[in-house]
Parts: structure tokens; sequence; C-alpha cells
């Protein structure tokens, strides 16, 4: 049975740290010393790794990693995943694994370690910054987990000679599910059933994760591909799209990635594109554009009602229709189109304030995002003094506006009090923190963040490793999510 462990007791630990007192990024920039031309001595550049490699936009921080317990980061790597409702928290994971850094000691030249960071970023939707290190990386086609990482990221950009390219040469190593999957894919492609067949025999007894793909495949090989599709991972996306398979159904717990491109696919129906556009912005703010685009695609005018004709014989009587609830995909595209077709200020305002508050709960930062230039336009005034808290909070969402973000968490803080804690990630999160291992931490942290007591303690942890706006914008989103105004 798992210990439990009061949030005072955590609380206390957290602060007790000797991360508390050093909350601010630490600096590789060398202390100034006056010039001179003589005695000059030069100090070896510090040699590269598998951690080297990051997003040119974000800055290099070489230290984010060091003291790491590698069998917690990887573990962490391995478990990170986008979530709805948490944009803040999906953000700051893409940006702690596309830091170039130094690799934790004993990793220097871990290409599972490696892998691993690579995979998390594509399950978060970084599809550039994957690209970027996988490029940068060394030795890729010689290790398979990179192979794999490779191949899933040439899946998700609809490189499919490449992915299957890659299965072909991909070294053994580890479990071989994924591999034989694609491989059988890529058989059925080219026409080779049977051998499409022996490889899915062969990946039958694999990973049971990987079982929808290979019951995708095996009724692909009978000619029987019919019926949902599935778009949680790449693999099982590009099946998906290669045999047609409806994708109605695989929106609900599509990737991030996955729902982009349905989005945009001019092959699908306008209705499964707006569900599309409407889960994206679950995930955060959509900067691709096909949600917006989704959205704004026509909509159809409601039927108009027929009343029943009365029987014969029977007298004359008034039936009254009423009208279906218009479902709530359609509601938002028909709110966002209204907004765009706003021809005065008042109009404006009004849409603006029916589009937030449709859109309240998990969809709120990203739909706030969608709409920050009229949003930064609008003059307050037009806004009915107790709707001015809608404004607020998408202003707050947008960081348009630094003192709606503190003005919201004061005036409804998220509980003092939590419940009890069970003991799962909370004593590697703690040691991590007590020795000042920032990344880790705060990469730990992100993967507990399931209840409003694990948010409290999930922003105290990320104040105290240095992301202090990070751990503010992560308590409003537990608020944005869960609470209306």
């Amino acid at each position: 049975m798992l210990r439990r462990l009061a949030p005072i007791s955590l609380a206390l630990l957290i602060l007790a740290s000797p991360a508390a007192s050093q909350t601010t990024l630490p600096s590789d920039a060398p202390a100034a010393t006056s010039p001179q031309t003589e005695n000059v001595s030069a100090t070896p550049l510090a040699q590269l790794d598998l951690f080297t490699p990051g997003a040119p936009a974000i800055a290099a921080d070489t230290e984010l990693w060091k003291g790491a317990d590698i069998a917690s980061l990887r573990r962490a790597m391995a478990e990170i995943a986008p979530r709805k409702g948490e944009a803040a928290a999906n953000a700051l994971a893409i940006r702690l694994l596309s830091t170039s850094s130094r690799a934790p000691a004993g990793a220097e030249n871990d290409p599972d370690l490696a892998a691993e960071r690579v995979m998390a970023l594509i399950r978060l939707g970084a599809l550039d910054t994957a690209g970027t290190i996988l490029a940068r990386t060394p030795g890729v086609a010689s290790h398979a987990k990179l192979t794999r990482a490779a191949a899933e990221l040439a899946l998700w950009r609809g490189a499919i000679s490449e992915a299957c390219a890659l299965a072909r040469s991909a070294p053994e190593g580890g479990d071989q599910t994924d591999v034989l999957s694609l491989r059988a894919f890529c058989l059925l492609q080219a026409g080779k059933v049977s051998e499409a067949q022996l490889a899915l025999d062969l990946a039958g007894t694999g990973d049971t994760a990987a079982a929808p793909v290979i019951k995708l495949l095996i009724a692909a090989a009978a000619g029987q591909a019919t019926g949902p599709g599935l778009a949680d991972s790449g693999l099982a996306f590009a099946i998906s799209r290669a045999f047609n398979l409806d994708m109605a159904k695989a929106v609900a717990t599509a990737a991030p990635e996955a729902l982009r491109q349905i989005a945009r696919d001019e092959a699908q129906s306008p209705d499964i594109r707006r569900e599309a556009a409407v889960t994206l912005l679950e995930f955060g703010p959509d900067g691709s554009g096909a949600s917006a685009l989704a959205l704004a695609l026509p909509i159809p005018s409601p039927p108009a009602l027929t009343p029943p004709s009365p029987a014969k014989g029977r007298r004359k009587r008034t039936v009254v229709e009423t009208p279906l609830p218009e479902p709530r995909v359609q509601q938002l595209a028909r709110l966002y189109g209204q907004l765009n077709s706003a021809s005065d200020p008042a109009q404006n305002a009004s849409a603006l304030l029916a589009w937030l508050k449709a859109n309240a709960g998990a969809g709120f930062r990203g739909a706030s995002a969608l709409v920050a230039d009229p949003l930064a336009k609008l003059d307050p005034a037009l806004v009915p003094e107790a709707d001015q808290i809608w404004l607020r909070r998408a202003k707050a969402a947008n960081g348009q506006d630094e003192n709606a973000v503190v003005d919201e968490v004061k005036a409804k803080p998220v509980a003092q009090t939590c419940p009890p804690l069970e003991i799962t990630r909370w004593p590697e999160i703690l040691t991590a923190l007590a020795h000042g291992v920032r990344g880790e931490a705060a990469l730990e942290a992100l993967t507990t963040l399931k209840s409003p007591g694990e948010r409290v303690l999930v922003a105290q942890v990320l104040a105290l490793t240095g992301f202090k706006a990070e751990a503010q914008n992560v308590t409003l989103d537990g608020l944005l999510t869960a609470r209306a105004p």
C-alpha cells in the first residue's frame, strides 16, 4: 500500500530546500576581468553530447539537467504528454525538452535517453524542434530508438517513403513491435500482403499498447480496413489516412499534430474539421492557423421547421415545434463567424463576449488567443460591468495584461488546502529540488499535474526552479479550466 503524505509536509520540504533561495536562472557568462595581452590561457570548449542540439529560438542552459537522476529523467520523458486544459504545462514541457544543454552525468552518449527526449517533443507536437535535434544528432541510423523516433517524425510529416526506408534499415534493439508494425504497413502499401502478414505475426507477440494499430493492419491485410480510424500516433494516423478510415471518432483522442492536419484536410467533412479545430484549442493556443481556418468554413442554415399535418377527421390543433439544440462545435463556429463579420464596435463587443462565454473550460486559453487582436482593440466600456471579468480572464490567458493574471489568481485562488497525496513521484521531485536539479524537478512535477492539490505544489516547484511566470500560468490554467467567473 502506498504511503500518504500531508501537503503541509511537502510544502515545508519544498520551502526548506536550497533551491528556495536561488530561483534565478544560472548564467554561463564568465566573470569580468581586466583585458591583458600577456599570460593568455585558452579554455577548451565543453565537449558536445547528445543533449547539445536544441531549438535555436530557446536560450541554451548548460546546467538545466546537471545532477539529474537518469532513471527518473528517462521515466519522466517517457510519460510526458500533452493534456487538454494545460496549455502552460504543455508549453513548459516543450521548452524544457527543446533547450540546448549538457546531458546528465553518465548520459552524455546515451542514445536511448536522447530518443526519449525527441519522442516526447513529437508527442507534444513540436515537430520542427524534434527535426532540428535529430538533424544535429550523430549516428541516428545506428541506434534503434533514435531510428524509431526519426520514423515517427517522418510519418507525422507525411514522408511515408522515408519512414519505410528507416523501418527497413532499423537496427535491432528493445521491443520491435512498432518497427514490425511499420514494416507491415509499408509492405501493404507495396502490395506484399503475405510478407506484411508475417511481420504482423511477429509484431503480435510484442507491446500490447500497439494492439489497436496491429488490429487496423490485420484488417487491412484481410481487405477489411473499414470503420473508425486512429490518430494518437504517427503510424496510426498514417494507416487511417492511407485506407480512408472515418476520423470522426478519432478526433477526441487525437494527438495535437493530427488535429492540426485534420482541421486543414479538405478531404474531411466540414463537421470533422471544425471538431478537430475546437479540440485542438483545448491543448492551448494554435499558432498554425488550422483552427481559425476550419472554424471559418461556411455553416449551413438550420432546416426550416415544418409542423406535421393533422390527421383527417380530427380537430385542428396548434403544434409548437421546438428546434433541436445546435451542436456545440457548430455553435462555436457560428459565433466565430459572427465575430469576424461584426460591422460595428457594439456588435463586435457582443460577439466577442459570446465567444468567450461559450468557450469556458479547457479551451478558454486557446479560444482567447484566437481573438487576441479584436480583444486588444475592444473598448471595455462596450461591455457591461458584470461581464468585465470575461475580458480580464481572456487578457490574462493571452498575457496581454500582467495585472489581470495576478488579479484573477488573487480573486479566486486555488484551494489553499489539498487532500493527502499518494506518494508516487514526489520523493523524486523533492530530492531533485533539494539538490538544485532544476530540469528534472520541473519535468517530474509536470507529470504529476492531476489534481487541485497537486497543482498548488507543482506551481511551488516551478517557482523555486526559476520558472515563476510558468508557475503563475499553471495556476491560471487551473482556474480557467475548472471554474466559471
